[in-house]
This record gives C-alpha cells, sequence and structure tokens, in this order.
C-alpha cells in the first residue's frame, strides 16, 4: 500500500511540473492530530468508541498552477504516534510512546490532492486553498498482533508561504480531512444484524521551507 502511494505521487509530481505555471514545495513538520470512531449498532441501540491520536512527523507538499488561478495541490506526510486516548463503554485510558513495548512500531501516511486555488501571490507571499481527496494508511503493533487499515475521503487545505527571494523562505498550512470510507481493518463490517463503521476526522498543522521555481 505505501508503495503504491509514493509511487502515485511521484508520477503526479513529475507530469505537473511539466506543464505547470508556478511550481512550489515544501518540506514540512507535522503535528497531525486524528480522532478515529467506531460505531457499532444492532438491535436497536448504537455504542461508540473513540481513539484521539496525536502525533508528529514530516513531509512533503507542492502547489503547481497551471494559470492565474488555478492549479493542483499535492501532499504526502508520515506520521508517528506520541500519546493516545481511549474512550468506550466499558472505560477509557491514556497511552503514550514511552509507555509502548520494545517491539511496537505505529506510523501513518496521509495524501492528499486536489485542485488549488491562488489566492495572493506576490514577490513576497503565496496564498492558495483546496478541496482536496484524502488517502491514509496506518499501521499499530508487535511482533505478536498487528493492526493495519486506512480511510479514504474528503477534506480542505490552506497554505501560506512568505518568501526571503525569489527562491526561498517558510511556509506553514492548515489540513483538514474527514475518512468516511475505511479499508483494511477499519473497514465496514456486518454479521448476524450487528453492523461496525469506523471513521476518521483529521487535523494537521504543519511548518517548513518552502521553494518557489
Amino acid at each position: 500500500m505505501k508503495k503504491i502511494f509514493s509511487t502515485l505521487f511521484l508520477a503526479v509530481v513529475l507530469t505537473t511540473g511539466l506543464v505547470a505555471e508556478t511550481k512550489m514545495l515544501s518540506v514540512n513538520f507535522t503535528v497531525p492530530f486524528d480522532i478515529h470512531t467506531q460505531k457499532v449498532s444492532g438491535y436497536g441501540e448504537t455504542q461508540k468508541a473513540t481513539e484521539k491520536l496525536t502525533s508528529i512527523g514530516f513531509g512533503l507538499s507542492g502547489v503547481n498552477m497551471f494559470s492565474e488561478v488555478v492549479g493542483l495541490y499535492m501532499d504526502a506526510s508520515l506520521g508517528f504516534f506520541q500519546s493516545a486516548k481511549y474512550d468506550s463503554p466499558v472505560g477509557s485510558y491514556s497511552i503514550k510512546r514511552s509507555d509502548m513495548v520494545e517491539d511496537g512500531k505505529q506510523f501513518s501516511l496521509d495524501m492528499r490532492i486536489g485542485p488549488a486555488f491562488k489566492i495572493i501571490d506576490n514577490d513576497k507571499m503565496f496564498l492558495s486553498a483546496a478541496p482536496v481527496f484524502f488517502c491514509n494508511f496506518g499501521y499499530a503493533g508487535t511482533s505478536n498482533s498487528a493492526t493495519s487499515g486506512g480511510y479514504v475521503g474528503l477534506g480542505a487545505n490552506a497554505s501560506f508561504s512568505y518568501f526571503f527571494n525569489s527562491f526561498i523562505g517558510l511556509s506553514a498550512g492548515l489540513d483538514i480531512d474527514y475518512g468516511f470510507v475505511g479499508f483494511g481493518d477499519f473497514r465496514k463490517e456486518s454479521d448476524s444484524g450487528i453492523t461496525s463503521k469506523h471513521s476518521q476526522f483529521n487535523i494537521t498543522p504543519k511548518i517548513g521551507v518552502a521553494f518557489k521555481f
């Protein structure tokens, strides 16, 4: 799954780079905050469990303008778990990365793509907004057990860059996503009149170094 996402992102970057009028690339430090929700329905009642995850990570994002107004926004980022809080009908508890067993691993890969609309563009500043298609893949586990899967959905991005010269500057951005179709261990399941459905709400602020071509 990771190889498919990486190949798709690279192909989009290469092909759009050939036709874009203005190209911008940011190397980002990210702080994703995710809320995973599981709803189990059956026999006239619904129970809900939530998992709130905080991570840190890094990634690349780019805006390729095809005209004075419209272009393409792309983003790929890798996040690593730092803390989590679980709430369910049977109880609540919190966990930190330091609490994980020695061979425990956890990461998430987020990808976004959508049309970018330019709001400000001058020698010093660039501001754009974009509705996006969102796809997420996550893994958490040890040598004995593992959970893997993800979501597809929709979201939005706002990106701002301030340039010190014609080439380099600082960037800041915000991604907001809602994954409503799960796959892998987060796919919708129905059995004997009981339905389990997962969803994810994601907020990812980011700062980084911007390059303008």
